[in-house]
């Protein structure tokens, strides 16, 4: 694989994405997983849009969130569920 460690970041995103909506949740996890570890660390909006999605992936896989990391990236639609 080549390319930069940010080019990986959105591709891993970007298959998790697709793999959710294929209903692949153990593959959508690994890569949104993935892209959100490796997401550099000021990327807070990039954060945010990742855990949208990988939120509801490891709902769905019976794994809840923290309190705290939903407060910390906004996520407040999420906060009835936990």
């Amino acid at each position: 694989e080549n390319g930069t460690k940010g080019q990986l970041v959105t591709y891993k995103y970007f298959v998790g994405r697709l793999s959710m909506f294929e209903d692949q949740h153990a593959l959508a996890e690994q890569n949104l997983d993935y892209a959100f570890r490796h997401c550099h660390k000021d990327a807070f909006n990039n954060k945010r849009q990742i855990l949208q999605y990988l939120v509801p992936v490891k709902l769905l896989r019976g794994r809840l969130p923290s309190s705290y990391l939903l407060k910390k990236y906004k996520l407040f639609e999420f906060e009835g569920l936990v």
